[in-house]
């Protein structure tokens, strides 16, 4: 069958893991994320010099959900005298002959050297382009001699909608405008780039000096330069000396008030 009715009701089984695996690298991306507000994030921290420990969370693996439930005990190589090593801790996912799959979170050793260390190799296919191993790399372990670092983590946090709202609900509210206008000639002369009615158009509101801010500028190559902005019966831009004539002003009014978005 070339497409299929996925999230309907067919009679019989018929959902797969790569049908949802591919809805989620539609939705939410086919990279490999840790998710945010899920346990502890996946946090790694070191309980001794030999042991690992991940803390819960979940995480999107090319759009395959890996859910921890409970912190998981990694074992680490010791080190050795007058050497450094990089170990890393990868969640590993494997599709076995029969098509089963599964995950686990692993350590990979890396190679000592007297010099600068580098991450040991691993499997770094997506899942979705067929492999039947792949792995996302979670933490950095550095070893210097017989003494375990921090571990560092080398992966991406995918913040969920409440996070990305409550930023954007915080952010200011901008508009932009580009217009070619008549400068006068002589000193510090000005012109109106935005009316008190366009103002009210573009805001839902008028000036408010303790939260709105503007500037301007000229197009590149221009001879003109923007000096000030003002608000003063309107959104005004003066200039610098000129004999006037035509140029285009590209203009931004930003406004800091709690109001809500239009």
């Amino acid at each position: 069958m070339s497409c299929e009715l996925v999230t309907g009701f067919s009679g019989k089984p018929h959902v797969s893991a790569t049908q949802i695996g591919a809805q989620n690298v539609g939705a939410i991306g086919g990279d490999r994320y840790v998710l945010s507000g899920v346990g502890d994030e996946l946090s790694g921290t070191m309980s001794s010099a030999n042991t690992f420990v991940l803390g819960a969370g979940g995480l999107m693996f090319n759009g395959r959900y890996v859910h921890c439930e409970s912190p998981t005990q990694v074992t680490i190589t010791s080190g050795g005298q007058g050497v450094k090593r990089n170990d890393l801790i990868v969640c590993r996912y494997e599709k076995a002959s029969d098509g089963r799959e599964s995950a686990r979170i692993i350590a990979i050793k890396g190679t000592p050297t007297s010099g600068t260390p580098a991450d040991p190799a691993h499997h770094d296919s997506p899942i979705w382009s067929g492999v039947s191993v792949s792995d996302m790399p979670l933490y950095r372990i550095p070893i210097d001699g017989i003494s375990v670092g921090t571990p560092v983590p080398i992966f991406r946090v995918l913040r969920n909608a409440s996070y990305v709202q409550d930023q954007v609900s915080t952010m200011p509210r901008q508009r932009f405008g580009t217009m070619v206008v008549n400068v006068p000639a002589g000193s510090r002369q000005g012109v109106q780039l935005a009316s008190p009615a366009r103002i009210q158009d573009l805001f839902g509101h008028g000036w408010q000096d303790t939260h709105m801010t503007g500037y301007a500028m000229c197009s590149s190559g221009d001879q003109l330069d923007v000096i000030s902005c003002d608000y003063n019966g309107g959104f005004n831009a003066r200039f610098n000396a000129h004999t006037g004539g035509l140029h285009r002003i590209n203009w931004c009014i930003t406004d800091w008030s709690d109001r809500p978005y239009a």
